[in-house]
């Protein structure tokens, strides 16, 4: 199997997984490893960093944004992606309330431990919606949430 195309699909999986059990704005739509431009991979829909985020959202978009990593490092050893997240990650902080870099540095560092943790519980579901990437490509929320025998009714956080 390729490894680029096998880190993309772990790297997606575990941004997905990040729209569907943490309580985001927008709902999931589409999970990708299909090229489009420079992005080996993607979900949709995407977040605008510009606009005005309450700090709950902000904390959870970047608990997002920072999933792919771990995940693609758990399921294949494999960091090929974590840059680009990160970035966005660090440009949300810093056009939200956390104006200076130094608190929006402390703010993206405070979101990796929740992204692992929220990875590491859900784990089953990372690998096999990885998996299915690898096969598919491209899945909508319907198939994915079909493929985790989830309900659209999620988040399940408290």
């Amino acid at each position: 199997m390729n490894e680029v195309l096998a880190a993309t699909a772990y790297h997606e999986a575990g941004h997905a997984i990040g729209y569907i059990y943490l309580p985001l704005p927008l709902p999931l739509r589409l999970v990708s490893i299909k090229r489009k431009g420079h992005s080996l991979g993607r979900v949709e829909p995407g977040f605008n960093v510009n606009l005005p985020w309450s700090p709950t959202e902000r904390r959870d978009i970047i608990t997002m944004l920072l999933s792919g990593r771990p995940a693609e490092q758990k399921g294949t050893g494999k960091n090929l992606h974590f840059e680009t997240d990160y970035f966005y990650a660090l440009q949300l902080a810093l056009n939200g309330t956390h104006q200076d870099k130094e608190s929006a540095v402390q703010l993206v560092n405070e979101c990796h431990q929740p992204a692992g943790e929220l990875l590491l519980a859900n784990w089953a579901d990372v690998d096999r919606l990885a998996k299915a990437l690898i096969e598919q490509r491209e899945m909508t929320a319907e198939e994915v949430f079909a493929l985790l025998e989830l309900s659209r009714t999620l988040p399940l956080s408290d």
